[in-house]
């Protein structure tokens, strides 16, 4: 079991390796390597779902078919950030001569857009937990070996998502700061 501060240092030592990855590349890059790895990630969750050595094994298919529901919540999750990224854009390129409601308007909608983004982290994070009740290590040898490339292919994502969010928090602040700045002049 690890302790709050061993968890605390594991999630400070993962922020600054997502930090550093991400150092140099803008968030759509981010988000198109994010896509990327979707491709995969789904045609590793197919092929191992079409064989009957998966499909016999009670345990196989329910974590896989969690990992299935991660994969959609995934996939809207990389569309809220192509999302955000048009918003942020746009709030980057924000004049002085912009009109205070045009300012008010990018605000609300960026408040609405974190609440979706809580949303489907939180459902992410349901489903994760869910999947880690369910024994891997306890399926036949040849399950495991068709079931843990795909959840190697989720880890991916999961690494290339904290990049991301790293990333848009960055944006966002970015973004938000200069919000500020014209709301001052």
């Amino acid at each position: 079991m690890i302790s709050a501060f061993g968890s605390l240092t594991l999630a400070f030592a993962l922020v600054s390796s997502a930090i550093s990855r991400c150092h140099g590349k803008s968030l759509g890059q981010l988000v198109e390597e994010f896509e990327d790895i979707e491709d995969e990630r789904r045609d590793l969750l197919k092929d191992s779902l079409k064989t009957i050595e998966v499909t016999e094994n009670q345990n196989a298919v329910r974590y896989l078919v969690r990992l299935a529901e991660a994969h959609v919540t995934l996939v809207r999750l990389r569309r809220y950030f192509q999302a955000a990224e048009k918003v942020l854009h746009a709030a980057h390129s924000l004049r002085s001569d912009y009109g205070l409601p045009d300012v008010r308007v990018t605000v609300a909608k960026s408040r609405i857009e974190n609440d979706a983004l809580r949303n489907l982290l939180s459902k992410l994070s349901k489903i994760y937990s869910e999947t880690s009740d369910i024994q891997v290590w306890s399926m036949p040898y040849i399950v495991r070996g068709l079931v843990l490339p795909v959840a190697r292919a989720f880890i991916h994502s999961e690494e290339k998502l904290l990049e991301v969010i790293v990333k848009f928090q960055s944006e966002l602040s970015r973004a938000t700061e200069k919000k500020s700045i014209l709301l001052v002049n």
